[in-house]
């Protein structure tokens, strides 16, 4: 969760190298997401326990940042839990839709192309 200023969450990309290959190619960092203070990001991780696949870099000279594990958020109350819970569907539901709106815009501009 971001605390205070904002972050900048990229993918780096790279061509997929043979096996016995070596690749020169330097990554493109895609810039998947900016966001502000009260932000939560590393979500998918946290719900499916896989590693993450995005970087978090920092945009603002000062970020403050708090790391939220399963083991705290088992800490909480309850009715905590439940509030964090619903908040992260949101933020969930969120996200899919706007990616969602992203693809098909993205798709139309393909198809006139």
């Amino acid at each position: 969760m971001v605390l205070t200023g904002s972050i900048r969450i990229t993918k780096s990309t790279l061509a997929p190298v043979q096996e016995g290959h070596i690749s020169l190619q330097e990554p493109e960092e895609i810039t998947i997401a900016e966001l502000k203070a009260g932000s939560i990001f590393g979500e998918v991780s946290l719900i499916s326990n896989r590693p993450r696949n995005t970087n978090a870099l920092a945009k603002s000279p000062q970020v403050v940042v708090m790391k939220i594990t399963t083991e705290i958020i088992e800490k909480f109350n309850l009715v905590i839990q439940k509030k964090f819970q619903t908040q992260l569907i949101l933020t969930l539901v969120q996200r899919l839709d706007d990616m969602n709106s992203k693809y098909i815009k993205l798709k139309s501009r393909i198809q006139k192309d």
